[in-house]
């Protein structure tokens, strides 16, 4: 009896201690089990973990299962030996001696006791991990895993080491089986999408889907990840099938990825497309009030040219978030296709926003409510419309409103207007300005009389005012000459000479002259020019005033002047007579000059003008002139730049009196009692900037002209017998009528090029032989612009 006692004693002491051997702090507790191994087929390279059962492994197995019956105490001793020793290894691992305690986990791997074999397996599996020997201690938890020892924590292990090694897929088919780490998997996925490899990131991700059936977070974290992976009509279809599940908030976490889904498909689909209203209205059983959607809804109708639509779209958007410059900016686009400037208008100017976009956009609806006036011949409301925007106080007003005078040629208010965009061509126009320039003129006729040569040196200085006015002050230097006369010239009063009077001065056929002259301009509307200056101040004949004084109102002009005649030295500066000393020429025109240009339908055009005048001068017989011209044609607008016009013309000319002679009491002028030519007329322009870059315009036409006899002297009121016969016959003579006809016409170019910021060049050339004589001149000045 004592020793049975003794024996359940030694049992209970070696069961207690085996327990206690095999409990380890840091490592989820060992379980003894009593069943029979199942060996599974692992995931693992077959050669490092094949659990493929062999023969000798058969046997060894067997020797395990069926243990050879040894003596009770050699057993028992056995057992209490290896439990010591075992115990004794864990100690050794949890104090992190890890070389030592898989040594001794070594020598119990062949242990016939299947608890403490497995034990020591895992042991040394988990102190070869933390050596660092990650390839045999995968192969020690393959052997494990083969052994269906401990699964999840076995597996997970394997599957750490295999990520630490970056071998993911063979990781993937352990984590996948027992669904573990997967959310190292879901971050590995997204590393791979960021590389580019979006087809294994793809597949993994649709993986993980197996694994995240309770983890729903998860689950919509990868589902939000495939949705940039997939085909969108694919995920459709996945978030179709996830939409059964019953969970409400995973619900809800689906229908806005599914809403996101159709918004980026949106997003990338042609605005024009109909799939825009499908994907809008998906979008919107969803959030019935989704603003993309809806915006994207209105941008479609917008271009497909549904502009109602559109804009009741835009404008109930506007209103629930008036803050949203979009909404603003479309519904004006739309009221800018409908042609409803006006609506256009009042809602920017309602509008809390201010933004660049919406203030061109106005600014842009201002203009076209300008230009619709300009064509209506409503000048007025036409410039006050466009003085809203020049008076505004957004610089983008400013600018379209600049540029809009620019085009209308009015460089100084469209600078004064817009002053801060030195990007402009007109940007310099407001500041002062030096021009200097060289022109010569000859004009064919009479040696010593109507023949001319003329050189002219002005420098002018300009400077600009407020509100596009400009003041300018010129000094010309001018030099004549006529060629030479002979002894006792039949100019002036040559019946004196006649009567026996010696010759008591030459005839001046050459002099430099003098002409001072103010200028002051206003751009707009109406647009004025007046100009004040003087005849020749050293002339030969005293100076007198003269003026001009030009207004453009709408398709009207009108010029009142006193002016120069220039087309002789008589005429130009006067002459002394050489048989008597008496002074007469510098000749005048006052009058008065008027025309309309009407712009009709298909760029046709008529323009008709008429001049009168009243010509006077120093001793000479007065004179007036009528004059009238109409010419029609048609605009060929080759592109923004380029212009042609094609035309005919016809001028009719009457003077009173025909004073084109040297002699006391003539003038010195083309006066014909009749003059008329008719022919085609050419225009060439090639705008630049505010004005005209190039510019060539030619006639050519049929002539005919008569110009009545005329006194020798009409302006003798002297006693006729108190000269001698030859004088009296010189008296008594008259010039004869002449009759002409003839083709003629004329020619003229001009250019100018800006070629520094500060420096602008211009040139000209001009022929004429329309008249009595032939003419042609040509000149070039530079312009200095005084920037800050």
């Amino acid at each position: 009896m004592r020793a049975l006692f003794a024996i359940f004693i030694l049992f209970f002491f070696v069961s207690m201690t085996f327990s206690e051997e095999t409990t380890q702090k840091n490592i989820i507790f060992i379980e003894k089990s009593e069943e029979k191994s199942r060996v599974l087929q692992s995931p693992m390279q077959p050669n490092s973990l094949d659990t493929r059962t062999t023969e000798q492994e058969k046997k060894k197995r067997l020797s395990l299962e069926k243990p050879k019956i040894e003596p009770l105490g050699k057993v028992i001793e056995k057992k209490i030996s290896e439990a010591v020793v075992i115990k004794n290894a864990w100690k050794l691992y949890e104090e992190g001696d890890f070389y030592r305690a898989s040594e001794k986990f070594q020598s119990l791997l062949n242990s016939q006791n299947r608890d403490i074999a497995l034990s020591a397996r895992l042991g040394l599996a988990y102190s070869l991990k933390n050596l660092g020997k990650n390839d045999e201690a995968i192969e020690q938890f393959g052997v494990l895993y083969g052994e269906n020892y401990k699964i999840q924590e076995v597996t997970a292990s394997i599957i750490e080491l295999l990520i630490s090694k970056g071998e993911f897929d063979k990781a993937e088919n352990y984590a996948l089986k027992y669904c573990l780490k997967i959310y190292e998997f879901y971050e590995n996925a997204k590393k791979l999408r960021a590389m580019n490899e979006n087809s294994k990131a793809k597949q993994r991700l649709l993986n993980l889907l197996q694994c995240t059936q309770n983890d729903l977070d998860l689950r919509v974290a990868i589902l939000y990840e495939l949705s940039t992976l997939l085909e969108y009509e694919d995920m459709v279809k996945l978030l179709e099938a996830e939409g059964k599940n019953e969970n409400l908030q995973y619900l809800t976490k689906i229908k806005s990825l599914e809403a996101d889904l159709h918004r980026k498909k949106l997003s990338l689909t042609d605005i024009k497309s109909p799939l825009v209203l499908d994907l809008a209205n998906r979008i919107l059983k969803v959030y019935p009030e989704d603003r993309v959607a809806l915006s994207t809804m209105a941008w479609h109708y917008y271009n497909v040219k549904e502009y109602e639509k559109s804009l009741d779209l835009f404008l109930s958007l506007s209103k629930k978030y008036p803050q949203e410059e979009e909404y603003i900016l479309g519904a004006a686009y739309c009221y800018n296709a409908l042609g409803r400037d006006d609506d256009l208008i009042s809602l920017v100017e309602k509008s809390s926003i201010k933004s660049e976009k919406l203030n061109l956009i106005k600014a842009e609806a201002y203009i076209r409510k300008a230009d619709r006036k300009l064509s209506e011949n409503h000048l007025s409301e036409a410039y006050s419309t466009v003085r809203k925007l020049a008076t505004s106080t957004d610089p983008v007003s400013k600018k379209i409103a600049g540029q809009w005078y620019c085009k209308r040629g009015l460089p100084v208010l469209a600078s004064h207007v817009d002053s801060l965009s030195q990007d402009t061509c007109y940007y310099r126009e407001q500041f002062p300005q030096l021009e200097a320039g060289f022109s010569y003129r000859f004009k064919s006729g009479d040696e010593g009389l109507s023949k001319l040569k003329e050189i002219k040196i002005p420098l002018s200085l300009h400077y600009p005012l407020e509100e596009g006015r400009k003041l300018s002050f010129t000094i010309l230097q001018k030099y004549v000459n006529s060629g030479t006369l002979g002894e006792n010239p039949y100019v002036g009063k040559y019946y004196e000479y006649l009567n026996g009077i010696a010759q008591k001065n030459s005839p001046i056929t050459s002099k430099w002259l003098f002409q001072p002259e103010f200028k002051y301009e206003i751009e707009g509307y109406p647009q004025i020019n007046l100009s004040l200056g003087t005849t020749p101040i050293n002339a030969t004949v005293s100076a007198m005033p003269l003026f001009s004084l030009g207004v453009d109102y709408k398709s009207f002009w009108v010029n009142l002047h006193q002016i120069s005649i220039e087309e002789s030295i008589l005429s130009i500066q006067g002459q002394k007579d050489p048989y008597s000393n008496e002074r007469w020429g510098r000749v005048l025109k006052t009058g008065i000059q008027g025309g309309v240009n009407i712009n009709l339908k298909d760029s046709y055009w008529l323009a008709i003008s008429g001049d009168f005048g009243y010509i006077w001068g120093e001793n000479i017989w007065e004179n007036y002139s009528l004059e009238g011209s109409l010419s029609f044609g048609k605009t060929f607008i080759i592109d923004e730049k380029n212009e042609l016009d094609i035309g005919v013309f016809y001028v009719i000319k009457h003077f009173r009196r025909n004073s084109n002679f040297f002699t006391f009491g003539h003038g010195g002028y083309f006066s014909p009692q009749f003059f008329n030519m008719v022919g085609p007329t050419f225009r060439y322009k090639i705008k630049d900037c505010c004005g005209i870059g190039f510019d060539i315009k030619a006639s050519l036409g049929y002539i005919y002209y008569r110009a009545d006899s005329s006194p020798h002297y009409p302006l003798f009121s002297d006693n006729k017998a108190l000269f001698n016969s030859s004088a009296q016959s010189d008296i008594e003579g008259k010039y004869e009528e002449e009759r002409k006809s003839k083709f003629g016409g004329s020619v003229e170019v001009k250019f100018r090029q800006n070629l520094t910021k500060t420096i602008t060049i211009y040139g000209f050339g001009k022929t004429n032989i329309s008249g009595g004589y032939n003419e042609w001149s040509a000149g070039a000045g530079m312009i200095y612009f005084f920037l800050p």
